[in-house]
């Protein structure tokens, strides 16, 4: 089976996007975010106020 000049570029394309670090831990760094934004939201930890916000807004950050 031969791919055409088209297909060949999308799959450069497609091998260069999974070497790069954040693309294949992506997921694992999206639950650490959500880890961080649930810390801040939901006030688990006697932390201040505005601790608590420096994390709510770290975890959101992280998650998009």
């Amino acid at each position: 089976m031969e791919l055409t000049k088209y297909e060949l570029k999308l799959a450069e394309i497609s091998i260069k996007k999974y070497r790069r670090f954040l693309y294949r831990k992506s997921q694992l760094i999206g639950w650490f975010g959500a880890g961080i934004f649930s810390l801040g939201l939901l006030q688990i930890l006697p932390l201040s106020p505005l601790i608590n916000r420096i994390l709510v807004d770290i975890g959101f950050v992280v998650l998009m």
